[in-house]
């Protein structure tokens, strides 16, 4: 497959595959609803296959109360046997319902599946649905997942979207289904906790959870243990579970203190949980910021940049201040949802590493790039308010040189759209000249 073909695909399951929808059913709460598009769907005949067919998936959330598959059958009534496992391949529950005659239509009819009782789940653990039936005309609904491992990129687990397996085979394409949970009372579990110092007057904590959760923070000096910092819940929950982007708060400290912050967490359900830990802030002055200024923006397109995320916690020992000898400055714009990011050469520098971070939308994309090379594009992001962090990079050390922030937002798309009016009504036109020279011929 071609790269151009690959970005399409990747662009297309961006667009329809991995968006999961909350929403309140009579069955509890659909926490994952993957749910494509139908022309993007194909059925897969259960009854003809003789090998065990299941999908596995890894959930986002803490308990799985039931689900749906999306299913058709032109022939008569029958029953159909799930079995839900763990990893260690232990059966948890198992349900077996009857599917009644259902008209074939595109992407199939939507079933809901019910178990038993709600059964606890871990987002550090893969699940397996199997799904068992000798209904010859029973059809259940597919689409191919696309999953594109660029270049120096963090791999993403697969199982995150779900993973069909025919016998021992794994497929390359994932059923249409939802998972649900109902009223539960366990409290989020923060893990995975660590801080980075952005500058001394500035630190970031950054943390994971075992299931979506809405958060705040309390913090201050701890040789008295007072709070002298805090900030609100946002009303709405976040996940940022195992093979997720990581969930962060930037806290304003004095420069070389130690400090103690408490966070809550809390999940859909109010259940709420507080975490406690320490950290020092960065001793010395801060480097101070070149002004930056607007560049032109070169053509735009739809080919996504190579990306990767690093976790903070496994970046090694930072480069010393003395051992640079310049700063780095940046220059950005916002375009047609784009930022442009333009630097001076640090000659000591290996490398670059230029990371951008979603205010709102929580969009993190890193670039790795070469030395020589002073200027990048980060191509059709979400609009958002974007903090770009530029970060030279010697051997295995590295160090955060520049902070920045920048917007890119809706507004700046009105010159793309009035580029496609444009090109759409010269085709027009086109068309037009062909059909008076040929229409004697029609």
């Amino acid at each position: 497959m071609s790269r151009k073909s690959q970005i399409l695909l990747m662009l297309i399951f961006l667009t329809f595959f991995t968006l999961p929808v909350k929403a309140i059913f009579a069955h509890g709460e659909a926490y994952y609803d993957l749910n494509p598009d139908k022309y993007f769907t194909k059925p897969l005949n259960i009854g003809a296959t003789t090998s065990t067919i299941s999908l596995l998936f890894q959930p986002q959330n803490d308990f799985l109360s039931a689900f749906d598959f999306w299913f058709d059958n032109s022939g008569e009534a029958g029953n159909v046997t799930f079995k839900v496992r763990d990893s260690n391949q232990i059966l948890l529950t198992s349900k077996t319902i009857t599917i009644p005659y259902i008209t074939p239509i595109s992407g199939g009819k939507r079933t809901h599946v019910d178990l038993s009782t709600q059964i606890q789940v871990s987002n550090l653990e893969i699940y397996k649905v199997e799904i068992q039936s000798s209904m010859p005309n029973l059809q259940i609904y597919y689409a191919n997942r696309v999953v594109i491992i660029a270049h120096q990129s963090t791999t993403i687990s697969p199982y995150l979207i779900g993973v069909v397996k025919i016998g021992s085979q794994e497929q390359i394409f994932t059923f249409k289904y939802a998972l649900y949970e109902v009223n539960e009372n366990g409290a989020p579990i923060v893990y995975a906790t660590s801080t980075q110092n952005l500058s001394p007057t500035r630190t970031k904590i950054f943390w994971k959870a075992n299931e979506p959760m809405d958060y705040k923070v309390e913090y201050g000096l701890r040789v008295d243990g007072l709070p002298t910092g805090s900030t609100t819940y946002n009303g709405s929950v976040t996940s940022c579970g195992e093979g997720e982007e990581l969930c962060f708060l930037t806290l304003t400290v004095t420069s070389g203190t130690e400090y103690f912050y408490n966070l809550y967490t809390k999940d859909e359900w109010g259940n709420e949980s507080v975490y406690t830990d320490t950290f020092t802030s960065e001793v010395g002055p801060s480097i101070a910021p070149t002004p930056t200024q607007n560049v032109t923006a070169p053509a735009t397109s739809n080919s996504p940049q190579t990306s990767s995320y690093s976790p903070p916690w496994t970046q090694t020992t930072p480069i010393s201040t003395s051992q640079t000898s310049s700063t780095l400055t940046q220059k950005y714009i916002s375009g047609p949802e784009n930022i442009v990011v333009v630097w001076p050469e640090f000659k000591k520098a290996e490398s670059y590493e230029i990371k951008i971070l979603g205010e709102k939308t929580r969009y993190v994309s890193v670039q790795y790039i070469p030395k020589g090379e002073t200027r990048t594009l980060f191509e059709s992001i979400p609009s958002d308010t974007y903090k770009i962090e530029i970060y030279a990079v010697q051997g295995e050390q590295k160090e955060i040189v520049q902070e920045e922030v920048t917007t890119a937002t809706e507004n700046s798309n009105v010159n793309f759209y009035l580029i496609i009016i444009g090109v759409a009504f010269l085709i027009l036109i086109i068309l037009g000249i062909i059909y008076n020279k040929y229409k004697e011929f029609l």
